[in-house]
């Protein structure tokens, strides 16, 4: 039986599709670019992408008033063979595109090691951030037949009954941790996601009065912005508890947005150009869901754009690239052949393309004509700006593995600037070009260049002068014990250089944890997403040092801050030649200044205070 086209619904998966992109543009440019802008913008980007969390929770409370319909027949079979498995089949070949994509651009070196490392992280979920609805939206499959029963079965009344319930015990009573209360009672349910379910199969069955809509969305995007704001400008932490798709705010928020959408009659589709491009673009949503980021990433992070520099008119510019190549590469994917059902209503787009084409030969050779030439331009799009960014950003680009040093020039200098009583949060690693002339050299210590080691390896790769920095550990048994460390290693050489070198590149990224989560858990999160804050590049550069045989540890500690009082850090403490050194790749990696081998006493760097190591 064919399913009746609902264009309300339509348009809002088309509007929840735009904000998503604009959501992913502004979140990535202020983590980014977090070093370079005021503590108030960006306060107001996080404002910006929590009032546009509605996005997410009305794609999951159109699943509901589609698929919690009682007349719609999903039966088991349907059921995997057509929902679990086209979502399966599109998160694994996300997850792959994206490892093959950071292999790419990272520099690094294809390997067995690391192509299993992207078939383990479709089982593990450490991918790209945004595809954690892929795994949501599976779960909540697997779950779709007891959710249909109830629907069915129960009155109108009491799904009411389970929405409140859900409301109150995922969404409400965690606010008492805002009162420093810690609730006895609970329900046994995970998660806020099957109320976004009944929600919209409920609400789309009777939206709610238009003004009642309208002051939910008003509350509840007023009150996420607000809240981020005083967040993160003011440093009022204990608001994050309303961030997040559990917060009632953001409840109150997605069911206002939903119902002003299904109020919409659903039968006012594709009547002028408008909603013929809303239409459009929903049947590209799901493809351009789980691309975009790509383009995002390339011109962000990898070709430099800055947006907080050009202008706010650059956000916009930057989603509408995003969105506008997203949807012509889904649009072309479409055309292979069994693609166009894994990406969902896309394929409506293309078969309704063949079918005219089919009635009337003139019309086809012209579409076929199109499609040929939009092929040619994407490709060619393609090339020029990968050419365009290698020409203005070549190194972040690294095709090749990083070269590494020979032990002379591994073993010079280290930078050493006039003493400096205190220094400011990071500053711009654009100045480096101007310190590079007040540098002054200071010796290495005889350990971080060759040291004699009094342990003879096993290993016959294990030699002083093939590996300057390696303390004479065996290889074997470092593969053996710590194959991720062992792994990175053989990448960039067994020097103690290359390694800080390494875990320096790593983009910075603000991050909701501290030091209670433990050393393992931050150098695991380094070694698998090769990116995160000071304790993530600590911790994996501390677990290389070890591997190479160095007496390290883990610091955690204060260093002042730009915008007055001390922020909470960490970095590495080594032992050389009875001296203690200082390792800091997060000093390198958000000023672009040497942080390797730095002391206590030495000026210009950051003042490192109430300091432990971490246990």
């Amino acid at each position: 039986m064919k399913q009746k086209y609902y264009a309300n619904l339509s348009f809002l998966r088309a509007f929840a599709c735009i904000a998503i992109v604009l959501l992913h543009t502004v979140n990535s440019a202020a983590i980014l670019y977090e070093s370079r802008i005021s503590r108030s913008v960006y306060a107001g980007s996080m404002a910006v992408v929590e009032a546009l969390s509605w996005a997410v929770p009305c794609f999951l409370m159109v699943t509901g008033a589609l698929l919690l319909d009682p007349a719609r027949e999903i039966s088991l079979k349907k059921l995997f063979s057509k929902y679990i498995l086209r979502v399966v089949i599109a998160l694994a070949a996300a997850v792959l595109l994206f490892r093959a994509f950071d292999m790419l651009l990272n520099g690094e070196v294809l390997t067995a090691s690391a192509v299993g490392r992207g078939f383990l992280n479709i089982l593990t979920g450490k991918s790209w951030s945004h595809l954690w609805y892929l795994y949501v939206l599976i779960g909540l499959y697997l779950l779709l037949p007891l959710f249909r029963a109830a629907a069915e079965k129960l009155s109108v009344a009491t799904l009411w009954y389970l929405v409140l319930v859900l409301f109150v015990f995922v969404s409400l009573l965690p606010l008492l941790e805002l009162l420093d209360l810690s609730v006895g009672f609970s329900i046994p349910v995970s998660s806020i996601y099957p109320l976004y379910l009944f929600a919209g199969y409920l609400i789309f069955k009777k939206p709610l009065p238009k003004a009642l809509a309208i002051l939910l969305v008003l509350v509840g995007a007023g009150g996420l912005a607000a809240a981020a704001y005083l967040c993160y400008d003011k440093g009022l932490s204990f608001l994050n508890v309303l961030l997040n798709y559990a917060s009632p705010l953001t409840a109150l928020l997605s069911c206002g947005v939903f119902s002003l959408f299904a109020s919409i009659p659903a039968d006012s589709g594709e009547k002028n150009f408008f909603t013929r491009a809303l239409c459009a673009l929903d049947r590209a949503s799901f493809g351009i869901y789980l691309i975009h980021l790509i383009f995002i990433r390339l011109i962000l992070r990898y070709w430099g754009v800055d947006p907080y520099a050009i202008g706010i008119w650059s956000f916009a510019a930057v989603c509408l690239a995003a969105l506008a190549v997203s949807w012509l590469i889904v649009w072309i994917l479409c055309l292979i052949p069994g693609v166009g059902t894994v990406l969902g209503a896309a394929s409506h787009f293309v078969l309704k393309a063949r079918e005219e084409g089919k009635n009337d030969t003139s019309h086809h050779r012209i579409s076929t004509t199109m499609i040929y030439l939009l092929i040619v331009l994407a490709v060619s799009a393609a090339v020029f700006s990968l050419t365009y960014g290698f020409l203005r950003h070549p190194g972040h680009f690294a095709f090749e593995p990083v070269t590494h040093e020979t032990e002379a020039e591994s073993s010079q200098t280290v930078s050493e600037t006039p003493q400096q009583s205190e220094i400011s949060e990071p500053e711009s690693a654009d100045e480096s070009s101007q310190e590079a002339s007040q540098e002054s050299s200071r010796e290495i210590p005889p350990e971080a260049s060759a040291p004699e080691s009094s342990e003879v390896s096993t290993d016959d790769e294990s030699s002083a002068a093939e590996t300057p920095a390696y303390q004479g550990v065996s290889k074997e048994k470092v593969r053996e014990e710590n194959p991720q460390a062992a792994a990175v290693l053989d990448e960039v050489g067994w020097d103690l250089q290359e390694a800080f070198n390494w875990v320096a590149k790593f983009p910075w990224a603000r991050m909701s944890v501290d030091y209670s989560m433990g050393a393992e858990w931050f150098k695991d999160f380094g070694y698998e997403n090769r990116y995160g804050n000071c304790y993530v590049m600590a911790a994996t550069f501390c677990d290389l040092a070890k591997a190479l045989g160095y007496d390290a540890r883990q610091m955690i500690g204060e260093v002042p801050m730009e915008r007055g009082g001390f922020g909470k850090h960490s970095w590495v403490e080594i032992n050389l030649s009875g001296g203690t050194y200082v390792f800091d790749p997060d000093y390198t990696s958000e000023t672009g200044k040497s942080g390797f081998l730095l002391t206590y006493e030495q000026g210009n760097t950051w003042v490192y205070t109430n300091y432990e190591p971490m246990l």
